[in-house]
């Protein structure tokens, strides 16, 4: 591990572990245990560009022939990924961007197919540890001696799609190499999404709810609302390459992978267990949805404190209010700590329904005060089967 300095981060001891703290050190990026077991970074240069480089001279002077390299995303800190042929000059592979909730977690995998000696793997944003989101969860380089190789494939054809990309996966690439004619698969690009088109059966009236269902025009993807359902039945928190009708984000996590993260914010655990926000400002969390719903209801459960809950529809960049709840603390002497309650909507369609919690007091989580929230579910149906608000009444008047 290095600062963006170059210099080498070593602990007490005086070996290269970059001073890791809190148990997540080194060892858990060669563990096996991808969107588990994350790393915490130590302080490598406040303002970005620490890295980390693994060398393979050690073993093989001359390099291996680099067949992939598999990235763990732990957070959402954007990163680069290089290989070197000799230590000094590098080739970019990726530049991974951060900033969504997208590859938390997720598995990035990087064809090579090249001699390389080192890798870097660079990190744009590098707190302290103990401040820090996860960041990365593990790094595995897949290669080969080049004298085991009966061709090191030095020209390669260009990639061509041998299968296209669907709504649910992403599009499969082949290429071949020009001397061997031995051959490489890779899956490419994002899937197609589904293509959604929403089918009124019997629209929705002020005393009763409507039914009718989802459907995709490009395969046989279809979502029934006979009434309204629990949205988490068609999704949950978003993942890249995944394709889901609900997809889940929040502003932040506070030490997911120590119990606080996302997760627990839909884990059916109503009293305990929960999703944090780092820190106490513009706290929120997110349900985007591929089309347009009717947004029936939100069922939550928080601390038994004063705070307010609001509610938007969010369409781009533009936010409409759509109500708000007080919660008024229980301070009775047997008083629950959390309190669990439901919020209804009538005629609310939505594309994105943005819940923000607005909490002066906050609770302390890993030594810093948060926000926190115990469990949210939403519930709708298709658009135009929400409850009205009046029913549409044909008067004759006579004279």
């Amino acid at each position: 591990m290095h600062q963006s300095n170059g210099n080498v981060l070593n602990d007490s001891d005086g070996k290269p572990w970059g001073g890791f703290g809190g148990g997540p050190n080194m060892n858990n990026l060669f563990n096996g245990r991808f969107g588990t077991d994350y790393v915490y970074l130590p302080n490598m240069g406040q303002d970005g560009g620490g890295y980390l480089i693994i060398d393979f001279t050690s073993k093989l002077a001359t390099g291996y022939y680099i067949t992939e390299i598999k990235i763990g995303s732990g957070g959402t800190n954007p990163y680069s990924l290089y290989w070197s042929p000799n230590g000094t000059t590098w080739n970019n592979v990726a530049d991974q961007e951060g900033g969504t909730a997208e590859t938390a977690g997720s598995t990035l995998v990087y064809a090579i197919g090249e001699i390389a000696t080192h890798v870097k793997l660079v990190f744009h944003r590098t707190p302290r540890w103990n401040y820090s989101t996860p960041q990365i969860s593990e790094i595995q380089v897949w290669g080969i001696d080049p004298a085991e190789m009966a061709c090191t494939h030095r020209a390669w054809s260009d990639w061509e799609v041998v299968r296209p990309a669907t709504c649910t996966s992403r599009a499969l690439e082949m290429h071949y190499c020009l001397q061997c004619n031995e051959e490489e698969t890779r899956e490419a690009g994002m899937p197609l999404g589904h293509d959604y088109v929403t089918h009124l059966d019997k629209g929705g009236k002020c005393n009763r709810f409507g039914r009718g269902s989802i459907t995709c025009t490009r395969c046989d993807w279809v979502a029934d609302f006979p009434e309204p359902r629990d949205l988490y039945a068609f999704g949950g928190e978003a993942e890249l390459y995944k394709v889901q009708l609900v997809d889940m984000t929040a502003s932040s996590e506070n030490h997911a992978a120590w119990g606080t993260g996302l997760a627990k914010a839909h884990d059916n655990n109503w009293t305990s267990g929960y999703w944090s926000n780092v820190g106490r400002e513009d706290a929120w969390i997110e349900f985007a949805f591929g089309t347009t719903i009717d947004i029936t209801a939100v069922e939550f459960s928080v601390h038994n404190h004063a705070q307010t809950i609001k509610f938007y529809s969010r369409d781009g960049e533009t936010e409409t209010f759509l109500s708000e709840v007080e919660i008024v603390p229980d301070e009775s002497e047997d008083a629950p700590a959390t309190q669990r309650m439901t919020v209804h909507f009538t005629e609310t369609p939505v594309s994105a329904l943005r819940v923000r919690i607005f909490d002066e007091i906050g609770i302390e989580v890993w030594s810093s005060m948060c926000v926190i929230l115990y469990e949210i579910h939403p519930y709708g149906t298709v658009k135009g089967a929400g409850l009205l608000l009046y029913d549409p009444t044909t008067l004759m008047i006579f004279r």
